[in-house]
């Protein structure tokens, strides 16, 4: 797939859940662009503390399985496109993880997400964002 890009900013953390996809960090153009917009306001908000107290993990968005470098399908759950990665393999669908964030931090994912993406759904486990962007 072409122009595709990774994940590059201060305030994100890559990170997969089991290890199958280490390199699972790639997107199309919107998606990252709505990524690092999001993450510029997150690290607005954290540098105003306006998140309270936070642990070191809680200083970034952890951001899981946008896309493979070349696209592709995603083996997840013991199949190809499992568990809900089928839109994965274009490089337009995010994973932003909820359960490491603070209470408020995630009343901020809640009100700010959707602001950013088509769509944000909140589900899954662990319990994260599923964001998408059409193209």
């Amino acid at each position: 797939m072409e122009n595709l890009s990774a994940i590059d900013h201060p305030y994100i953390e890559t990170y997969t859940n089991d290890g199958a996809h280490p390199d699972s960090h790639w997107g199309r153009p919107p998606p990252v662009a709505a990524i690092k917009s999001v993450a510029d306001a997150f690290g607005r908000q954290y540098e105003a503390g306006n998140f309270g107290e936070t642990t070191e993990e809680q200083n970034r968005l952890w951001v899981n399985d946008l896309s493979l470098p070349w696209g592709g399908l995603f083996k997840t759950g013991g199949k190809m496109d499992g568990d809900g990665h089928k839109n994965h393999r274009w490089g337009q669908n995010v994973d932003i993880n909820y359960n490491k964030m603070n209470e408020a931090q995630k009343t901020w994912q809640k009100n700010q997400l959707k602001n950013y993406f088509k769509t944000a759904k909140l589900h899954g486990t662990p319990l994260h964002w599923h964001c998408s962007v059409y193209i």
